[in-house]
């Protein structure tokens, strides 16, 4: 019999998960019996023999291999497989892992039809039961890498369709990052012809063979479907799985994986987009997962960098950007292997320990991570939201970690701190008195009396108890070399420093610390958001600061502004923080008294910056590209327009979108479209600069492993006369998110026969409308729904998701041209987003024709 796919699974220890997947097999749509499953064992020490031959002499399209001697890894079962395979098609799977029902017709049908070489859908994860999905190889696979995370998702928004071919890897370089092999079906003819095998004997071997299948594929077809299942939570004792063996026998063969690619890039000219798109990411994964935190010989370690030093040097020659190991890159450019060493021995991983493997493997949810925490009540103010909190205070912080027990210790270069009884609705406020961390975190080198006893003990704590501290200098760079009191040693001894200025990251990386990163200020959305509660004025200019006498250029900037404003017929209003309180050094000069008003609560600046149309802010700083004042992102959150002093870091981001009055004669705006300006920064900080944002940055820079969540967004449509189903599927695939589902839905269940059959065969799903609540089940909070027309505007979905960071899910979203940012009803559920949780009660009341929901228009 003439099989359609060769299926090729290598197995080794695997009887807890192989018939699972061998299920998988027997349900696929195309046809189990139009399926060669060639099973090759590598000397199996379980019962997998046994499952092998039991499936062999009973099925006669299960073909069990038995190898003689144990091969370490999958190269060769892979290669004898293929030997074995008499199909057109070849299909790799690992034996505990699963393909999706369809599968196998999908892959078989689309490379059938499209005549090419490769084509490759995407994967799930299933980790603790849960079956996830992640966009970073998507975005990996069409976006440039040497651009910033958020131009890339950016960018992927505006390339990323559900089908895309490719007449060669050339139209799509950065389509080398695209791992994945059980996701892939070959030409058997292809692979023949190229002589594309596996190398044997050394981890990575996969990689080699998708990276040489890429380059000499004429004809690459992706498909935005799901095709296998990745079972990331094996638990049995043989789940200490090769492709993560750090001993030195491994670690060289990842190496030989990396030359082997490095040499065929070389053959193919393709060593630029190899190095670029690839080589980097590579060697950041190598040194991150392999040598940092290893436990090998100096001599072992020494072996690995003299292999690995062709690899850097290669990708020193082509000046990667490489912010992650910057310094190892250089060294070993330069085979300074000694110092190479001392540096990695020097980085400590934040999950190189029993305790935190267990912690690791619990994969919580962002809002799920423990954090103990020193912070000032600003800072508290704006991540509070972002982690469930533990307030540290000198007299009971063991308490609280001994209760509690914190994943993370987050201290920042707090002044005062705040006391936790204090605190009013959730609230913290500056205390009137000396904080509880007042003069206990920096050091005053003039008096050189030590208060920091009492955090010395908690780092030691948290160092005993494998617990990653971070330290943040929100005081960098105006304080580095401050005498009278700064933080850089206390940031010194912690394990991760951010810094607010990235040009202070060379500074601590001299003083011999190298997990430095830089962090910048954003806005807390839960309070400053665009929701519109009054009518703004539009001839007043807000203003919410203090007055620092010790800074000259300041001070003059704050004068210059505020003479040009009233001069230029605008109203003024000064909202002075140290109002009242009688500091020489903070009071505004005299001419300005009738401008001045009292100091707001955090919690009620966004009423401040609701006020007028048009805020003020002022930079201490202006000659960073990360450290300018927070005011900008919380005035722009706020749907509000900023006028500010020039900044490196703000035009970097903003450009034009603000107006910089230190280079204006006068206030002036018009020949300005102030309100597209508002809106353009306002969905720049919705999406990018929230600190939700700045909290997930932190995490991923410290290695901490945590569950990232996707919202999947269901689009029905509603199948009438007038709506075609080209239209449907044409609409639906411009629609700019990835996590979507299309649901055809279906007013009468008579005559429509041929619909339905069209609608199978274009692999589309229908429901019948009296039949929505049946789907009640399959929405939750994580979930969205719309019944849209195809006149829904393509980013309209991605808008209303930004949205629901700070509004209640309790409304739905509708799009209106003129009334933005303000809560109505609608009876309708045409273009109305509405979270999972609503679903029952929503279509409920649509289907009994008394719909009646509250909305959020935008």
């Amino acid at each position: 019999m003439k099989y359609k796919v060769s299926i090729i699974i290598p197995v080794y220890n695997v009887e807890l998960y192989l018939e699972k997947c061998l299920f998988s097999l027997f349900a696929q749509s195309l046809g189990f019996e139009n399926l060669e499953i060639i099973l090759v064992d590598d000397c199996s020490t379980d019962r997998s023999k046994q499952i092998i031959s039991a499936y062999d002499n009973v099925y006669e399209n299960i073909k069990g291999v038995f190898l003689n001697k144990n091969s370490g890894v999958a190269g060769k079962p892979r290669n004898v497989g293929m030997e074995y395979a008499t199909s057109d098609y070849l299909i790799f799977l690992d034996p505990d892992d699963v393909l999706k029902e369809d599968a196998c017709e999908i892959l078989f049908n689309k490379i059938e039809d499209e005549n090419a070489d490769i084509v490759t859908g995407v994967h799930s994860i299933i980790d603790n039961d849960d079956e996830v999905i992640f966009p970073g190889l998507l975005i990996n696979s069409f976006t440039n890498p040497l651009d910033t995370w958020k131009d890339r998702q950016r960018d992927f928004d505006n390339v990323f369709r559900d089908e895309m071919k490719f007449s060669s890897i050339k139209d799509m370089e950065y389509f080398l990052g695209n791992f994945g092999l059980s996701s892939k079906i070959f030409r058997r003819k292809f692979i023949e012809k190229h002589t594309i095998k596996f190398p044997e004997y050394i981890p990575g071997e996969d990689s080699v063979f998708l990276f040489n299948s890429l380059i000499n594929a004429r004809g690459i077809v992706f498909l935005n479907k799901i095709i296998y299942v990745y079972n990331n939570s094996r638990n049995d004792e043989n789940n200490n799985s090769l492709s993560f063996q750090k001993d030195l026998k491994r670690n060289l063969g990842r190496l030989d994986a990396y030359l082997i690619m490095l040499n065929i890039s070389k053959e193919k000219d393709m060593l630029y987009p190899f190095v670029q798109y690839l080589l980097k990411s590579k060697l950041v994964y190598f040194t991150n997962n392999f040598l940092v935190g290893n436990d090998l010989s100096y001599d072992e370690m020494l072996e690995i960098l003299k292999k690995a030093q062709p690899l850097f040097s290669e990708s020193y020659d082509f000046d990667v950007n490489v912010t992650n190991f910057k310094l190892l890159f250089d060294l070993l450019n330069i085979k300074k292997y000694d110092e190479a060493i001392k540096y990695i021995s020097s980085i400590k991983k934040s999950d190189n320990s029993i305790n935190n493997i267990s912690k690791v493997n619990k994969r919580l949810k962002q809002k799920n991570i423990k954090v103990a925490l020193i912070m000032d009540a600003f800072t508290y103010n704006s991540y509070k939201d972002e982690f469930i909190p533990i307030i540290l205070e000198p007299h009971n912080w063991l308490e609280s970690f001994e209760k509690n027990q914190p994943d993370i210790f987050f201290c920042e270069s707090a002044y005062h701190g705040f006391f936790k009884d204090e605190m009013v609705d959730g609230i913290a406020v500056e205390s009137k008195h000396d904080g509880p961390w007042f003069k206990k975190i920096g050091v005053n080198y003039n008096t050189k009396k030590e208060f920091r006893n009492e955090l010395f003990k908690i780092l030691d704590y948290c160092n005993k108890h494998n617990i990653p501290t971070v330290f943040w200098n929100k005081e960098d760079p105006t304080s580095f070399n401050n005498q009278d009191y700064n933080f850089i040693d206390t940031a010194l001894r912690f394990d991760y420093i951010f810094t607010t200025s990235e040009e202070c990251i060379s500074k601590y990386n001299s003083r011999g610390h190298y997990n430095v990163y830089p962090l910048m200020f954003a806005s807390n959305l839960k309070l400053f958001n665009p929701i519109h509660n009054e009518t703004r004025k539009d001839d007043l200019i807000v203003f919410a600061g203090s007055w620092y006498k010790q800074f000259e250029e300041r001070c003059n900037v704050m004068v210059d502004f505020f003479d040009k404003i009233l001069e230029s017929n605008f109203d003024l209003k000064i909202y002075d923080r140290a109002y009242g309180k009688n500091w020489s050094n903070r009071i505004f000069p005299r001419k300005y008294t009738n401008y001045i008003y009292p100091a707001v609560p955090f919690n009620k600046m966004s009423e401040v910056y609701k006020e007028s149309k048009f805020g003020l802010n002022i930079n201490t700083v202006v000659d960073s590209y990360t450290m300018f004042a927070r005011r900008i992102f919380e005035l722009m959150s706020s749907n509000t327009f900023v006028i500010s002093n020039f900044s490196k870091g703000i035009y970097d981001i903003f450009k034009n979108n603000v107006i910089y009055l230190d280079k204006l004669d006068k206030l002036d705006f018009n020949n300005l479209d102030i309100d597209n300006i508002i809106e353009d920064n306002l969905y720049n900080v919705l999406e990018n600069h929230n600190y939700t944002k700045r909290f997930q940055y932190i995490l991923d820079s410290i290695n901490f492993d945590y569950q990232k969540e996707y919202a999947n967004v269901t689009i029905f449509y509603n199948l009438t006369k007038s709506t075609k189903i080209e239209d449907i599927k044409k609409h639906f695939s411009s629609i700019q998110y990835p996590f979507k589902n299309l649901i055809v839905v279906i007013d009468n269940e008579r005559g429509n026969r041929n619909i339905y059959n069209k609608l199978e065969k274009e692999d589309i799903l229908f429901i019948l409308k009296k039949d929505l609540l049946s789907l009640k089940d399959d929405f939750n909070d994580n979930d969205f729904f719309i019944f849209a027309d195809v006149s829904v505007n393509k980013d309209f979905i991605k808008k209303s998701l930004l949205h629901y960071q700070y509004l209640s899910k309790n409304f739905g979203i509708r799009f209106d041209e003129y009334d933005k940012f303000m809560f109505s009803t609608t009876n309708t559920l045409d273009n109305v987003i509405f979270n999972g949780n609503l679903f029952e009660n929503v279509i409920g009341q649509y289907l009994n024709d008394d719909l009646l929901v509250d909305i959020y228009l935008i």
